[in-house]
């Protein structure tokens, strides 16, 4: 809905909504991510929710120079 909001577009770029079942496992996850920033030309990801993967995630996000917004998982690790 945001999405529509906003026109589908954001400074000229289509804004296209993509969701994956990484089934709360770490490899799973993390293998979903690198084939978003690698092969579907995603820029961001949001919320995953499990602390394992959002931490894996993170990684891979900075190596990639992305955007990965995490707002449900919680962790002490840094």
């Amino acid at each position: 809905m945001a999405s529509e909001d906003y026109g589908g577009k954001v400074a000229g770029r289509t804004i296209e909504i993509v969701a994956a079942d990484h089934q709360n496992k770490t490899d799973i996850g993390l293998n979903i991510a690198r084939r978003w920033y690698d092969t579907e030309r995603v820029d961001a990801i949001f919320d995953v929710p499990n602390s394992a993967i959002a931490l894996a995630v993170a990684n891979i996000t900075e190596q990639k120079n992305k955007v990965f917004v995490g707002s449900g998982a919680g962790t002490s690790a840094c």
